[in-house]
């Protein structure tokens, strides 16, 4: 009974720790994450730090929010919310919609350093279908990037 009342009394807790902090990111904690990643690639380099930027408990991904690399051939370089993507070319993945994100976003940056890109693509927890708005950085090749879920209306899918 009492490895039963500390289990619920744990999960209350941690409902009240997401419920207090907000379960999606807002825009300047991932302008914030993005500086940071950036701040940290010119310190370190980059291939020190896409290590760091890349570890799914580290700092760069919170709640909703992750940071990713790309560099211009549109092959991500960092993720800290899927390994997996690491060394994958991503230039043509579509949204839900069939706009090439990537090949967009790469397309913007090398217009302006910085700025938002807009798109829709499953909440990483939720798994529903939200517009995103990507913020990125340009640094040198890389494009240094982090995103916030927002439902605005019901998306078909």
């Amino acid at each position: 009974m009492r490895k039963l009342f500390i289990a619920v009394l744990a999960i209350t807790l941690m409902a009240g720790f997401v419920y207090a902090k907000g379960v999606k990111g807002t825009a300047p904690e991932a302008v914030k994450m993005v500086e940071q990643a950036v701040a940290l690639i010119i310190d370190a380099g980059g291939e020190k730090a896409f290590p760091q930027i890349s570890a799914p408990r580290g700092p760069f991904v919170d709640r909703d929010l992750y940071v990713y690399v790309v560099d211009l051939k549109g092959v991500i370089r960092a993720h800290s919310a899927d390994q997996q993507l690491i060394g994958k070319n991503m230039l043509d993945t579509r949204d839900m919609d069939g706009k090439p994100f990537i090949r967009d976003m790469i397309r913007q940056a090398k217009v302006r350093n910085t700025g938002w890109i807009d798109y829709k693509w499953p909440h990483p927890i939720t798994g529903q279908i939200e517009a995103q708005s990507r913020y990125y950085q340009r640094i040198g090749d890389f494009i240094v990037t982090c995103g916030i879920h927002y439902l605005q209306e019901p998306f078909e899918t």
